[in-house]
């Protein structure tokens, strides 16, 4: 039982660093709704969902970036951090 306290306790402890850190999770998002709102074949810049989002996130984007991934791409929406929140 206390194994289990301890890494429940750790694990909130690892998620709160990565958040404070500025390392946010890459978000998913329906095609459907993708085209609802105007992300696929939009203006946001965006690589392939085989690419490295680490790599992207260091070289190019930022640590603090807001990813989405919506069909075979993964988008930076940065710029509209409504797109993130209404990603799942």
């Amino acid at each position: 039982m206390e194994f289990f306290d301890y890494s429940c306790f750790l694990l909130a402890l690892l998620l709160f660093m990565c958040y404070a850190l500025g390392m946010a999770r890459v978000k998913y998002m329906k095609i459907a709704n993708g085209k609802r709102i105007g992300l696929i074949g939009s203006q946001f810049p965006s690589f392939h969902h085989t690419g490295s989002v680490r790599g992207m996130k260091n070289r190019f984007y930022g640590k603090k970036a807001l990813l989405v991934h919506c069909g075979a791409y993964i988008y930076n929406v940065t710029e509209m951090p409504s797109i993130y929140i209404s990603a799942y």
